[in-house]
């Protein structure tokens, strides 16, 4: 029979998708009966072949056969298939099984059967696939089939038998090994005790054809061992399922057992009832007695087990697991905030776990220093009882409490056992509790003793607290600290060098380790320090010239007998070093003989030397004090003296003085150099003429040459200085540059008074000379009278011809000799002409010289001379000295002179004789005389109380010119009750009102007599004090209710109503409020966000037509004490309390009345205000940012009040708990007045949302001042358009799979960090 062709099959359709539910993906649960019944189902069912027939149906195509139809009903197969189903079971990976089923024709006629099989890498058919049979009637034909399988799992495939009639599918399956588990369906573990393991024992069997490879999951209070494992087909094995319930009551659960080997998991129900057993203590309290510290005592108490189970007991330190777990939380949270995490980039994030781990490992047991319980843990049999040790060790002298709580198996709650003992500290005393040091010296030193006595039983540990109160750093304890025995004594040894003057009383503590009261040792006394005095009250320099240096001595005498090292200052003297008038000559074209000397800082016109030095016990230091002078005025300075280690201006010396500026005249006003020939100099001299008692400086100013000035000049010798009643010269050297007549002017400045020069004239005529004199004029200069003195002049010749020339004087010829008088120049000559003055007076000569040609006047020049001396002659030699030799004794000696006047004026002579007799001879003697002589004293010679002291010298002198004098030092006293008071003037400043400020000063009776005094206010004393009155106002600024600084940041809000100096308050509140009301209401919104008025001012002024409040002074001030007694030489410190209260300006005088004696006045000064401040802004908008980005601001905090204030910066307690991380830097500090701190603020979020922080400021004592900081903060984010099922898409699970794995990770790391997870096995 031929086979039929193979028909063309059309390609398989790819059916549509499912979309299966999620409920559809869970695995089923079954119990362990239902799992049984599945398995026995499908075992059976795989074995029975004749339980499952081929799917027999309608043939689709007839036509394809071409053969006739059997007359046998339809519904009848014609072919028979045995096995109706191929089922290959226990296979082999990659191992090759066969299996082979008969195809029977049951028709009665041959039948055309096509056998195919689809294509699979599993499934093979072992005849030609597709090919047409025929098969005869009741013939089988057998059909074998291969199957390889790759992995061991289920495999399903079928075969088709294709006849005429019909179409026969056989299903093929491969069923591989597995494993199926047996474990009972429900455990119940009746009633339990609670904190306590009861297990039961279950058999795990399989009974699959498969090793099982299996996994116990259950949860607490159950838990189960082993938790995995490997089961072999048909084996066994114990499972132990424990029940350890922590509460009291009904719990239940399930155990699921899972296979990993293809089977399904079943769960068992679990069952059991916790309950408390008897289980307690025998004391809910214990009680040690009095026990000395570092020693250690100890008590013991029971817990009695009376049930009958084995009872664990830990002794723990918190009442719940609550409670641990809240501590354990807070402990992680210290150890990564995670805000510093993630700033940090999460460094060191794997030490940070770690250290997690070992918190959440903690067992969290009772810890104390102070109590301790022994055994902390252990186990109780049933029926038994356990001895518990309480050892008490105490630290202090306190009575201490804690409570320790004892978690026992068998006892839900933890029994709380109450601990309580007393500690016992040393006792130690001061063998002194007060130690007087009388009188002592400053910075001398001094060494003294206590002790330190232990009157407990125990050692005590000591430790001296240092103390720089007052004197308290000047004293220094050997030993500072150290350990006492029982009953022992310590030696203190206190060593003091005071530095501090006055009376002290100082308390030092020393601190006993264990003992709250401390040994106090108050040591008092009075510190005096060494002086040292000038042996002169004042240095009176009198009228001094302005420039010169004027010296005088004094010296400066240290009666102590320590040596002190001193150091002179001058009060207000300047720092730049002055010039002198001796300095000043040297520079004759320095600026400042034209316009002056200019300093940019006062200079410094007094020097000291020495100025600082040693002066040894007992001994002195002459100083020298010179003055030099560079402002004309009167001075009254103190040259005042500091000592090393001591103190400043400890001793002072009055310096007066008078500087004046000298009158000096310049002569002559015109000075005539008639004719020059041109670039030929020619010198003329001015005289500087000073008629005073003082020296001069003098200057001729430099000339300012162009090129057009006709005159040049010039002085060899422009500066100068002249004595007091003397004359000076000042040399002039011109050149005439061009012909005919010049006036010249030139200026001669005096040192000191250069803004008034003295103005002179030169007077030249410049030609082409012929016959002239060399030089133009004579100058004899200062020449004695009555003494001829010669001067050399030259006639020149500058012709071609020779000229009789001669010469005459024009005034006083009589005074001047020519030679020679006349005669003739030769051409192109030179005569030398000799002129000698004999001058018959004194004072100045100035004489004109006639030069004649022929009988014509060619030129005319200038002679001048003054002459000194006198014009009285005698005939016999009067001077140096008169000798008059050896004479008789009470005879006369006569001795005549001829005085001749030989001048113009008349002089009258006043005579004076000075004796001095020589040493006597040996063999002279001389008779001893007696003179009694009354010298009285007037002690009413000065007005007044004040003590005084008069030095005087009385000299006598003998008679008949006997050159001895005797000279009697004179001194008389005249006291009074007197004080000296130091410093005579307290300035307290700007104190912060409504608190006190102290200063002192120091009464010393320097008389010998005793003063009795007491203080007083003078009655111009004032206390002022700011009023403000109440009145309408049109316009009133109110305070912004959410403050913000302006648009461009300039303005600050204000704190406090700022006054500027010298402004009225009210006059500033006026001018801000008219100018807001006439600038409209816009204006005003403006206005009052820019500046904030606080509201008890707002409605206030100051009054303007009405003074200042007035205060009584003794509100301001007060004075400690107000009366006493000084002995002479005694010392006392008066103390000033200023107390002013707000907006208080005081300034009174305090008076000192002493009983017989002057009264004292000592200026006080002070002022009260409050703290004001003004911040830049108090709401800082962040705006929009970043969750992880940092946002940085500023905020200005200024003080514009008068008082330095002190300010912390703190978050709010109620945002210190949310998320962000906040850093501002600095975080408190102290502002000056008027200057400002900027407060840096760095804020980054952590999480996304808005945000609003509040910061409280403080500021003294001011109430607190809030900065919010607020704004928004944002994350980038992803839409991401994906399917609503993406399991088995690999495309999309790709994507996903490691945002999963990231988010899990996150999940997991934040549970350990917040929470620890107690899972079962």
């Amino acid at each position: 029979m031929a086979s039929a062709s193979p028909k063309k099959t059309s390609p398989k359709k790819t059916l549509t998708p499912r979309l299966l539910s999620r409920e559809t993906l869970k695995s089923v649960t079954l119990f362990p009966c239902k799992m049984l019944r599945e398995k026995f189902h499908n075992g059976k069912k795989a074995s029975a072949g004749t339980s499952s027939l081929p799917r027999i149906g309608p043939f689709p195509h007839t036509s394809e056969t071409g053969q006739k139809l059997s007359p046998v009903p339809q519904k009848k197969s014609l072919f028979q298939v045995s096995p109706p189903e191929i089922v290959f079971q226990n296979f082999d990976v990659n191992e090759v099984s066969e299996m082979q089923l008969f195809l029977v024709n049951k028709d009665k006629f041959p039948r055309l059967v096509k056998i195919s099989m689809e294509r699979s890498p599993y499934f093979e058919l072992l005849c030609p696939n597709g090919a047409h049979h025929i098969m005869p009637p009741g013939v089988s034909s057998p059909v074998r089939i291969r199957f390889t399988p790759k992995k061991n799992k289920n495999y399903s495939h079928q075969l088709v038998c294709l006849t005429p009639r019909e179409q026969v599918v056989v299903p093929i399956r491969a069923i591989a090994a597995r494993a199926i588990l047996e474990f009972p369906e429900q455990l119940d573990f009746s009633k339990c005790p609670v904190k306590y393991s009861t297990q039961k024992i279950a058999l795990l069997r399989n009974v699959g054809n498969r090793e099982a490879h299996f996994q116990l999951r259950t949860q607490s209070p159950f838990s189960v061992v082993p938790a995995r494992g490997t089961l072999g087909i048909g084996d066994t094995m114990e499972v132990t399922v424990r029940f350890h319930p922590l509460t009291t009551g009904d719990h239940s659960g399930f155990l699921a057992v899972c296979c990993n080997t293809g089977g399904r998991s079943i769960h068992t129900n679990l069952y059991g009832e916790a309950a408390d057993v008897a289980v307690e203590l025998s004391t809910n309290s214990v009680k040690v007695g009095r026990t000395f510290i570092t020693t250690s005592n100890y008590a013991t108490m029971y817990i009695k087990n009376r049930s009958n189970i084995t009872a664990h007991f830990q002794w723990k330190a918190f009442r719940t697991e609550e409670d641990e777990f809240e501590e354990k939380a807070r402990q992680c949270y210290l150890l990564e905030p995670l805000e510093e995490a993630l700033l940090k980039t999460f460094i060191g994030e794997e030490n940070i776990e770690q250290e997690m781990a070992k918190v959440q490992e903690d067992p969290m047991l009772f810890s104390d220093d102070i109590f301790s319980i022994e055994p902390m843990e252990g186990e109780i049999g049933p029926n038994c009882c356990a001895k518990i040790k309480v050892t008490f060790k105490p630290l202090e002298e306190l009575e201490y409490r804690n409570v320790a709580y004892c978690d026992i198996s068998g006892r839900e709650s933890r029994l709380p056992l109450r601990l309580r003992g007393e500690g016992q500290g040393p006792l130690v005393e001061l063998s002194d509790h007060t130690l007087n040091l009388g009188n002592i010296l400053l910075n001398t030193p001094y060494v003294y003793e206590v002790k330190l006595i232990n009157q407990a039983a125990i050692y005590a540990p000591f430790t001296y607290i240092h103390t720089t109160a007052n004197v308290g750093c000047c004293f220094k304890f050997t030993p500072e600290e150290g350990t006492i025995a029982p009953g022992g004594i310590q030696t203190i040894q206190i060593s003091f060098s005071a530095n501090i003057l006055g009376s002290f009383e100082e308390q030092f503590q020393f601190i006993v380790a264990g003992s709250p009261i401390s040994a106090i040792l108050t040591i008092k006394g009075f510190v005096t320090r060494p002086n040292v005095h000038f042996d002169v009250e004042d240095l009176d320099y009198g009228d001094i010239a302005f420039g010169f240096p004027y010296t005088k001595t004094c010296r400066l005498t240290n009666p102590s007998p320590v040596a002190l090292t001193f150091k002179l200052r001058m009060s207000d003297d300047g720092t730049q070093p002055a010039v002198t008038s001796f300095d000043q000559i040297l520079k004759p074209n320095d600026p400042s003989w034209r316009d002056g000397i200019h300093f940019d800082v006062e200079p410094r016109e007094f020097t000291m030397n020495p100025s600082q030095g040693t002066i040894l016990p007992h001994g002195y230091q002459d100083i020298e004090v010179t003055l030099c002078p560079k402002t004309v005025m009167e001075f009254y300075r103190r040259l005042l003296v500091d000592l090393e280690g001591i103190g400043n201006g400890v001793a002072s010396l009055t310096i007066t003085a008078r500087c004046l500026l000298p009158e000096l005249q310049v002569y002559p006003h015109v000075l005539l150099y008639d004719e020059c020939r041109l670039n030929v100099p020619y010198e003329r001299k001015f005289l500087v003429v000073n008629n005073t008692d003082l020296p001069g400086c003098y200057g001729l100013i430099s000339q300012k040459c162009k090129e057009d000035t006709p005159v040049f000049y010039h002085s060899p010798k422009p500066c100068g200085i002249v004595q007091p009643h003397s004359v000076a010269e000042i040399p002039v050297v011109i050149e005439v540059q061009r012909l005919g007549e010049h006036r010249t002017n030139v200026l001669v400045g005096v040192f000191g008074d250069e803004r008034n020069p003295r103005r002179q004239e030169l007077r030249s005529t410049g030609r082409l000379a012929d016959i002239y004199p060399r030089p133009k004029l004579i100058e004899f200069g200062m020449i004695p009278v009555l003494q001829p003195n010669s001067q050399i002049f030259t006639l020149i010749n500058g012709g071609l011809v020779s000229t009789e020339f001669r010469i005459e004087i024009v005034r006083k010829p009589q005074c001047y000799v020519i030679e020679p008088r006349e005669g003739v120049i030769p051409a192109l000559g030179e005569v030398p002409v000799t002129i000698t003055a004999t001058l018959d007076d004194t004072g100045l000569f100035a004489d004109t010289i006639q030069l004649f040609t022929g009988n014509s006047l060619l030129t005319t020049f200038e002679l001048v001379a003054v002459g000194t001396g006198t014009t009285i002659a005698m005939n016999k030699p009067f001077v140096p000295e008169l000798n008059l030799g050896y004479q008789f004794r009470f005879l006369p000696c006569i001795h005549r002179f001829k005085v001749t006047n030989r001048g113009h004026h008349f002089h009258r002579l006043f005579w004076s004789v000075g004796c001095q007799s020589p040493p006597e001879e040996e063999g002279q003697s001389v008779s001893d005389l007696t003179c009694h002589l009354y010298v009285a004293f007037d002690p009413t010679y000065e007005l007044g109380f004040n003590s005084w002291k008069e030095k005087k010298v009385l000299k006598i002198n003998m008679a008949n010119g006997h050159p001895y004098m005797e000279c009697i030092s004179l001194r008389g006293e005249v006291h009074f009750p007197n004080l000296q008071i130091q410093p005579c003037s307290l300035e307290f400043g700007c104190i912060l009102a409504g608190t006190e400020e102290v200063h002192s000063l120091e009464m010393t009776n320097c008389s010998p007599l005793p003063v009795q005094y007491h203080w007083s206010f003078h009655p111009d004393s004032q206390v002022k004090r700011l009023r403000y009155e109440r009145y309408p106002i049109k316009f009133k600024p109110q305070p912004p209710e959410k403050r913000r600084t302006s648009s461009d940041g300039s303005a600050f809000q204000r704190r406090r109503f700022k006054i500027r100096n010298g402004e009225d308050p009210g006059t500033a509140l006026r001018e801000s409020w008219d100018s807001a009301q006439s600038l409209g209401a816009e204006v005003l919104q403006s206005t009052s966000e820019k500046y904030y008025i606080p509201l008890g001012l707002g409605g206030f002024r100051l009054s303007t037509d009405v003074p200042c409040t007035s205060l009584e002074v003794e509100k301001a001030f007060s004075i400690l004490p107000q009366l006493g007694e000084l002995q002479p030489g005694e010392r006392q410190r008066v103390s000033f309390t200023f107390s002013g209260p707000s907006d208080t300006m005081a300034s009174a005088t305090a008076l000192c009345h002493v009983e017989g004696g002057p009264t004292y006045e000592v200026e006080l000064t002070g002022e009260a205000s409050c703290v004001s401040y003004s911040l830049s802004q108090q709401e800082i908008n962040c705006g929009f940012q970043m969750f992880n980005e940092i946002h940085h601001s500023t905020v200005t905090l200024a003080n514009i009040g008068k008082i330095t204030f002190d300010w912390v910066l703190n978050l709010s307690i109620a945002d210190q708990q949310l998320p962000g991380v906040f850093l501002v830097n600095p975080t408190a500090g102290s502002i000056a007045p008027g200057e400002k701190e900027v407060l840096k603020f760095s804020y980054m979020p952590i999480v996304p949302g808005p945000f609003s922080r509040t910061f409280q400021l403080k500021m003294g004592d001011l109430e607190l001042e809030n900065i919010c900081l607020k704004g928004e903060a944002s994350f980038p984010m992803i839409t991401v358009n994906l399917p609503w099922n993406i399991k088995g898409n690999e495309k999309y699970e790709k994507l996903i799979e490691p945002l999963q794995q990231y988010s899990q990770k996150r999940k997991l790391a934040v549970q350990r960090r917040l929470r620890p997870q107690r899972l079962g096995p």
